[in-house]
């Protein structure tokens, strides 16, 4: 990486503690939750931000930026489901 384009992530990331991964979830009408909720761990030798925006509802796509060494992160598998009426019988 060229001396220039870190200095840019640096300036970027200055607020932000080293050890962190900040959250931005942007929505279209508003703030809300993001998919990546409670569920969603990460590990950091630097510190990193993670916008994500919703395309389409259930669909999110993320723009990360890391001044780290190394950078781990999982989520687990989000399910959403309708509870459906039982038949009448």
């Amino acid at each position: 990486m060229k001396k220039e384009e870190s200095k840019v992530i640096a300036q970027k990331l200055q607020k932000i503690p080293n050890g962190t991964l900040a959250l931005k979830h942007c929505r279209a009408g508003g703030t809300g939750t993001t998919l990546f909720g409670e569920q969603f761990r990460a590990v950091t030798a630097g510190k990193g931000c993670m916008e994500a925006y919703e395309t389409f509802p259930g669909i999110e796509v993320s723009f990360n930026v890391f001044l780290a060494s190394e950078v781990k992160f999982r989520h687990d598998a989000f399910l959403q489901y309708r509870r459906q009426s039982p038949p009448a019988l």
